[in-house]
């Protein structure tokens, strides 16, 4: 207690060491008090800087160069392409069109391409990126929630999201071998979720909640609605009904051209 005080007294420090000159006790202590605050700032700073270095690594290196494979449609490719590359800047894009296949025979056309990855982002006809996209937004195992039909209380869950989804060959010939030839879409991404994502627990998304996308099936009820669509949620999704009347807001995203 009695150091202590000396301690927190400046006029105390200075005169003690005057007074006993031969106490070395009193000299150390002195200068490894003033030292001790000065390392304690710098490591700290690095130190909260390193997990996020860390997880960053984390995410990208399962997936690093992973192209971005637009499937797109004659009406939809134009828009398709000039979205994702004003949204997706960085990104390896790669194009190829549905033309007529169904999608077991656009899966089997995917996996027999040389010039593509086992790795890939497999990115929809109609799914339009609003607001510049990273990896974490491309990667997300995620599952739709919606009202299920002729219910307007209970909800269902979809696979087939019509979001961009990570795509492995490994985990493709593991659905096809359970599936067989002939599935739909949201039977494939089921299957292919069983699998790739075992375990892990899916990012909920749907139309009447979060920000992170907005579908269009037919003429939306207000137009005036779209311009908010554009500023709130990360993405659009439409079929080919809903697409031919959110074609003229897309040039809001990639310019008139």
């Amino acid at each position: 207690m009695t150091e202590k005080k000396n301690a927190n007294t400046p006029a105390a420090e200075v005169k003690q060491p005057s007074a006993a000159g031969t106490t070395a006790g009193t000299e150390i202590v002195q200068p490894a008090e003033a030292d001790a605050p000065e390392p304690k700032p710098e490591p700290e700073p690095e130190e909260s800087h390193q997990p996020a270095e860390a997880e960053q690594a984390s995410i990208s290196e399962p997936c690093k160069g992973a192209p971005l494979v637009l499937c797109g449609t004659a009406e939809s490719m134009t828009a398709l392409t000039k979205t994702w590359e004003r949204m997706a800047a960085a990104a390896n894009i790669a194009k190829r069109r549905i033309d007529e296949k169904t999608f077991p025979q656009l899966i089997d056309a995917l996996m027999a391409d040389d010039d593509i990855p086992d790795t890939f982002v497999y990115v929809p006809a109609y799914c339009f990126p609003t607001h510049p996209v990273g990896l974490a937004d491309l990667i997300a195992y995620r599952i739709r929630k919606k009202v299920r039909s002729g219910n307007t209380g209970d909800m269902e869950s979809v696979n087939n999201t019509g979001l961009p989804v990570l795509l492995q060959a490994k985990f493709i010939l593991q659905t096809q071998e359970k599936l067989g030839e002939t599935y739909t879409e949201e039977e494939f991404f089921a299957a292919y979720n069983a699998v790739a994502h075992a375990g892990e627990l899916p990012e909920e998304i749907g139309m009447t909640f979060g920000n992170t996308v907005a579908y269009v099936v037919k003429q939306p009820s207000c137009m005036a609605r779209m311009a908010e669509v554009l500023v709130r949620k990360k993405f659009i999704c439409a079929n080919a009904d809903g697409f031919r009347f959110i074609k003229g807001k897309l040039k809001l995203l990639y310019g008139k051209e």
